[in-house]
C-alpha cells in the first residue's frame, strides 16, 4: 500500500523517511512498512475495510510506553479426512512450527496490538537507538 488507499497522496511520497524491516504476516502477507513525516493539516481518510479507527499520538508519548508482550505458537495439525497413506510420522496432537512476540500498548482508552503494535515496537526501537 503506498498510502494512496489512505487518503494521504503524493504528501505522504515527498516526507518518506525509509523502510522499516520487512516480516511475514502471521497469515502469510508480507508486509513492507516504511516511515513517514506528515504536516499537522493533512487530510486522512481511512478505508472503513481495512481501518477501524484512526487517531494520533505524540511520538515523545510513544517513547515512554512499554508494552506487554506475549508469545504466540503457530502449529501444524492433521485434521479428520487427511489421507492415511501420506500420513507423515508426525504426533497427532498439534506441532509448532514457529513462534513470534505479539505486543499490546495501552494508550488511555486505547489498545495498539497486532501488526501496528509490532511495526510500532521496530519503529521505537530504530528511534531510541538513533537519539
Amino acid at each position: 500500500d503506498d498510502g494512496e488507499s489512505r487518503g494521504l497522496g503524493d504528501v505522504y511520497k515527498r516526507q518518506l523517511l525509509g523502510p522499516l524491516d520487512y516480516f511475514y504476516g502471521v497469515m502469510g502477507p508480507l508486509i513492507y512498512p516504511y516511515v513517514g513525516i506528515l504536516p499537522k493539516d493533512c487530510p486522512l481518510t481511512i478505508e472503513q475495510d481495512e481501518v477501524a479507527e484512526l487517531f494520533t499520538i505524540p511520538v515523545e508519548t510513544l517513547l515512554s510506553l512499554t508494552p506487554k508482550k506475549g508469545k504466540v505458537a503457530i502449529g501444524s495439525k492433521r485434521l479428520e479426512g487427511f489421507p492415511p497413506e501420506l500420513e507423515t510420522p508426525e504426533k497427532e496432537d498439534w506441532v509448532m512450527q514457529h513462534s513470534y512476540d505479539i505486543y499490546f500498548y495501552r494508550y488511555k482508552e486505547r489498545l495498539i496490538w497486532g501488526i501496528t503494535a509490532r511495526i510500532l515496537t521496530q519503529f521505537l526501537e530504530r528511534l531510541r537507538k538513533s537519539r
